[in-house]
C-alpha cells in the first residue's frame, strides 16, 4: 500500500497538503515541516502519548515517533502529520487548520488495516510547491 503526502501550501511554519492512498486523494494534511522529503516504511504503533494505535513512520532522519494522528491546529503537533477531510489555509482566520480530524483518522486506520497486516505500507513525502 503506497501513501503519499504532497505538501502544497505553507502557512505559519506548517504545510498543508493532500494524502493519497495508492494514487487516489484521501484527505488533507497539516504538518510542521519536520519530516524531509523521502519514502518511509510505516507501521501500526500504539502511541504512548495518545494511548491509541497510529501509523508511525520508520527511520526518519534525526527524529523518532513521527506519527499520523488526530489534531486540528499547528499547536496539536510538534513533528507529526495531522489528517482531516477539509482544511483552511488561514486566509480568513489567523491560522491554518484542518477539520473532522477524528473521523478522518478513523477512516484512514480502517483503510490501512490490510496493509498493516501484510506489513506493506510505505509513505512518500513530497513538496509540490516552493516552501
Amino acid at each position: 500500500m503506497k501513501l503519499c503526502i504532497c505538501r502544497t501550501e505553507k502557512r505559519e511554519n506548517v504545510a498543508l497538503g493532500d494524502l493519497l492512498i495508492d494514487g487516489v486523494r484521501f484527505c488533507n494534511t497539516l504538518d510542521p515541516l519536520v519530516v524531509p522529503e523521502g519514502t518511509y516504511k510505516v507501521r501500526k504503533y500504539k502511541s504512548p502519548h495518545f494511548g491509541y494505535f497510529v501509523p508511525q513512520l520508520q527511520d526518519v532522519p534525526g527524529h523518532t515517533e513521527i506519527e499520523i494522528h488526530i489534531g486540528n491546529f499547528p499547536r496539536d503537533t510538534t513533528g507529526c502529520f495531522l489528517v482531516g477531510f477539509s482544511a483552511s489555509a488561514g486566509y480568513e482566520k489567523p491560522r491554518a487548520a484542518i477539520y473532522s480530524s477524528r473521523n478522518t483518522f478513523e477512516a484512514l486506520m480502517e483503510k490501512l488495516e490490510v496493509g498493516f497486516l501484510q506489513d506493506d505500507v510505505a509513505l512518500t513525502v513530497q513538496n509540490k510547491l516552493e516552501l
